[in-house]
């Protein structure tokens, strides 16, 4: 059985976390402590479902319009090339203007 108590609003962390296996896991942990939870249960659940969604449409914005990374800022020495990218994105807008 777990600690928490029933009426804790804490459970809504398991499936922000863990998508809908944690959504899953808080429904069954509710369902065990009485069926007077099964509302709450069923809200984990709905945003399991939601986050869920959530990762799957952001995974497909980030393949969609290739948006840079981290990573692509990182050359051969490790040093971080971030400025410079904003250098070519000041270059390019100067070229735009000519």
């Amino acid at each position: 059985m777990s600690m928490l108590k029933p009426q804790s609003n804490l459970y809504y962390l398991l499936p922000a976390f863990l998508s809908i296996i944690g959504g899953l896991i808080a429904m069954i942990i509710l369902r065990k402590a009485g069926r007077q939870h099964d509302k709450k249960g069923r809200n984990c659940v709905i945003l399991g479902i939601i986050s869920s969604g959530f990762a799957i449409g952001m995974d497909y914005v980030n393949d969609v319009w290739d948006i840079p990374m981290i990573e692509d800022f990182i050359n051969t020495n490790g040093m971080l090339d971030i400025l410079g990218w904003f250098g070519e994105i000041g270059r390019a807008s100067c070229r735009e203007r000519v």
